[in-house]
């Protein structure tokens, strides 16, 4: 009696144990996805991309190295942008105000909506820079948009063509 319940008392222990490992490898797993999810985020274009196309409609420059060796996004005769992605939204305000001191421009951020649910982010920036006053000029870059006019464009060559 004693012996069999001496070994049943272990393989309880073992299976405690085992669960017990099991589960903390489960939250390591967990834990891990959480910190590497962002870098796997995908992104329809690269920032530097969005960085073109707006510097080619304002007439601005790209990746201009300012007094203390940062690179400002783009550059225009008024202001010092910096390029991101919504989600990115917080550091770009730091960013665009230490540009515009730098380089002696107003300071602007562009920031890049590739889905519709960015907008939440437009909206967050948007209300933080109006609540503190801070003078930064803030640019809505849809792409999102973008992407659905070159698609329906798409289709209406099709259209045309099978006419």
């Amino acid at each position: 009696m004693i012996q069999t319940h001496r070994h049943k008392k272990m393989i309880s222990k073992n299976c405690l144990s085992r669960d017990t490992q099991q589960t903390q490898e489960m939250k390591l797993v967990c834990v891990l996805l959480l910190i590497a999810a962002p870098l796997f985020a995908k992104r329809i274009h690269p920032e530097s991309f969005y960085q073109r196309q707006y510097a080619e409609k304002v007439g601005g420059e790209t990746e201009v190295t300012a007094p203390d060796g940062t690179r400002c996004d783009i550059l225009t005769h008024e202001y010092a942008i910096e390029a991101d992605f919504a989600d990115c939204w917080a550091s770009s305000v730091g960013q665009s105000l230490g540009y515009g001191f730098q380089l002696n421009r107003k300071p602007a951020i562009l920031l890049i909506m590739e889905h519709k649910e960015d907008e939440r982010y437009f909206i967050r920036l948007g209300s933080i820079i109006e609540h503190y006053k801070l003078p930064i000029k803030l640019i809505p870059l849809r792409a999102y948009q973008q992407e659905t006019d070159r698609l329906k464009d798409a289709v209406n060559t099709q259209d045309i063509e099978h006419q």
